[in-house]
């Protein structure tokens, strides 16, 4: 029956990983958990099963979604394929409202589609369910975009906490939870707070082979970049831009369409009319860019969306992953990009620091997550694919990357020093172990590391440690390298914990192979780079061929020095960031207006050229 449903109403020849083995679980009455990435096919996983009359369970399939224009997509593609879907939701007329609910009380819908606001807040809804339960006519429930019941998620929802209700009340009807963005921690949450029973879990790969990721420098005249870029390279392609505001979005399709690039803007501040319609354009090409919040395209089945832009950054590495994932569906080759500016960190980190909806831990928490976020635009050396992947604890190998990100690419303008940092490696483990049951984020062990003194280091008595502070010889970049090493190697791993509210955090714990290092003598080698070439394309301030750059062997331990220099006396405050530090240590300036003119230099910034005086001198001196 299953093979017959699939090829005769899903027109499909065959299954894609786990698919079939997702579709006999939950038919067999078990909870399940179905984590795959974007594009990998978590729909059919319970569309499918819905059809089959021989399952443990049969009846109704309810499925809780948390966008109506998600809801919207996945009915108007399941009733072209003539199955009996429908949603019910607060925007729909009484009437449609209505004649919806009639055919689902009495049974007559395959799939209803649910938000978990209407769950929480329509008792009319919840006696409907029991009535089919009591007939025997409901067949699972599914809860999509899962990581919304985890704080730690990207796009946390209060109401899906409340989703317990259906294994409390109903126990033996099968869940099935899907997801394409969870770390561990967040998976925990949701099996947690769902009261999943030993769910059955599939996981694909969340390697997209097909996308190309690349970090640029965030200038003042992005936007005309973006234009140029879309009108040179995605002429009349389809491509998302996401922007961190409402005013931002409006703006910048505004000044895209100045370009003569069909675009519209999409945020929660429209009306669901004028939100339908920019959707409707997009998915049939008369609208070709689409500027939104991150509200847009979770769940939207556009199979050819050539490029995905990130206009700010995204505050963690959760959304940045499915935000990406929207791109190239259709398994052609597509851009992610992202641009980045130091500003925007401190603009987003400011924003989670006022938030009055979050208590002093999760506002902690949040900051770590954007720190994870600036940690992988700011890391110009480990393959992109492989930075993210492992944030999922996925293993993957560099190679496999075959150039499809801009560090891998630019790995060839680069030599390779491997450096031997067994005796800073065998510290961090140290302090690791000496931690004795204090739980520790990863980013929270580097600030110990380089000698951090923040309010919970003191409280902590952390300070007092005997590892406090013995990298801060090393530059950050250095350190979070470190670090991102001896989790990679199995020296180091990552625990969650479910605290007392329910949530999971990932805490630093001794890795398998910690002794390796500690005890049996192995070394760790880490490869760091600096330029092949000279930077000559490099306009000097006078506007001449800038002679400075004629020894680029000096950069990595100029660019070393400086970043000891900012280490020693920013310790908490940011003093330049990292490109900055980089123009620095190839231009070498000798006065404050030089320095002001330095790449990624912000005016809050320009007071501490005395703190670099002395350096910069002795540096310049040194090439000189």
């Amino acid at each position: 029956e299953v093979y017959s449903v699939l090829r005769n109403t899903f027109k499909l020849p065959s299954f894609r990983e786990n698919q079939l083995e997702a579709i006999n679980a939950t038919l067999s009455g078990e909870d399940v958990f179905v984590l795959m990435p974007t594009g990998g096919g978590k729909s059919l996983c319970y569309q499918l099963p819905a059809l089959v009359k021989s399952g443990i369970t049969s009846g109704t399939t309810i499925v809780i979604s948390p966008l109506i224009s998600l809801m919207q997509d996945q009915v108007h593609h399941l009733l072209q394929n003539q199955i009996k879907a429908a949603m019910i939701n607060s925007k729909s007329s009484a009437s449609q409202r209505k004649q919806t609910f009639d055919l689902f009380v009495n049974g007559f819908l395959d799939l209803v589609y649910l938000s978990p606001e209407m769950i929480s807040a329509s008792g009319m809804v919840r006696n409907a369910i029991a009535a089919l339960h009591k007939k025997k006519m409901l067949a699972r429930v599914v809860v999509d975009e899962a990581h919304c019941v985890s704080s730690w998620g990207h796009d946390f929802r209060p109401d899906y906490k409340a989703l317990s209700y259906f294994k409390t009340e109903y126990p033996e009807i099968p869940m099935m939870a899907l997801t394409a963005t969870a770390n561990e921690h967040v998976r925990m949450d949701i099996i947690h707070n769902l009261n999943l029973k030993h769910p059955k879990f599939f996981k694909q790969s969340f390697n997209r082979s097909n996308l190309f990721y690349e970090v640029l420098p965030k200038k003042k005249t992005v936007v005309e970049e973006i234009a140029q870029l879309i009108n040179r390279k995605y002429k009349n392609m389809t491509g998302i831009i996401y922007c961190h505001s409402k005013n931002s979005c409006e703006q910048t399709a505004t000044r895209l369409a100045d370009y003569g690039i069909k675009c519209d803007f999409y945020h929660a501040g429209m009306t669901q009319d004028d939100r339908q319609r920019v959707q409707l354009g997009w998915q049939t090409n008369e609208i070709q860019v689409i500027c939104a919040t991150i509200a847009f395209g979770m769940g939207i089945d556009k199979p050819d969306v050539r490029f995905v832009i990130h206009l700010t950054l995204p505050r963690n590495l959760e959304g940045y992953y499915q935000e990406t994932g929207r791109a190239g569906r259709d398994g052609k080759h597509s851009d992610c990009i992202m641009y980045y500016s130091m500003r925007d960190a401190r603009t987003l980190q400011g924003m989670i620091l006022r938030d009055k909806e979050l208590d002093r831990f999760n506002k902690e928490q949040h900051v770590n997550k954007l720190r994870q976020v600036t940690q992988y635009c700011e890391n110009t050396t480990d393959c992109r694919r492989q930075q993210v992947l492992q944030y999922f604890n996925e293993t993957f190998n560099r190679k496999d990357c075959h150039k499809q990100c801009d560090n891998c690419i630019n790995g060839e303008n680069f030599e390779v020093e491997h450096r031997d940092m067994t005796a800073f490696a065998k510290n961090v483990i140290n302090l690791v172990k000496t931690l004795n049951g204090e739980n520790l984020t990863v980013i929270q062990c580097q600030d110990v590391f380089r000698g951090s003194k923040t309010a919970k280091i003191v409280n902590s008595g952390l300070h007092l440690n005997e590892y406090h502070g013995n990298g801060r010889e090393l530059p950050k970049m250095e350190i979070e390298r470190l670090f991102f090493h001896l989790l990679r190697e199995g020296f180091l791993e990552e625990k969650s914990v479910m605290n007392a509210a329910g949530f999971a955090t990932n805490y630093l714990v001794l890795g398998p192979k910690a002794n390796d290092v500690l005890s049996r003598g192995k070394k760790v080698v880490i490869p760091f780079t600096r330029s092949k070439t000279t930077r000559l394309e490099t306009p000097s301030l006078s506007g001449t061929a800038n002679k400075e750059n004629k020894a680029p062997q000096f950069l990595s331990a100029k660019h070393r020095s400086l970043c000891s220099t900012h280490l020693n006396h920013s310790r908490d405050s940011t003093m330049a960031s990292d490109t900055t530090l980089k123009d620095m240590a190839m231009k070498l300036p000798t006065t404050k207006t030089e320095y002001e003119r330095l790449d990624g230099m912000e005016k809050n910034q320009t007071q501490y050229f005395q703190k670099f005086e002395r350096v910069l001198g002795a540096l310049r001196q040194e090439r000189d």
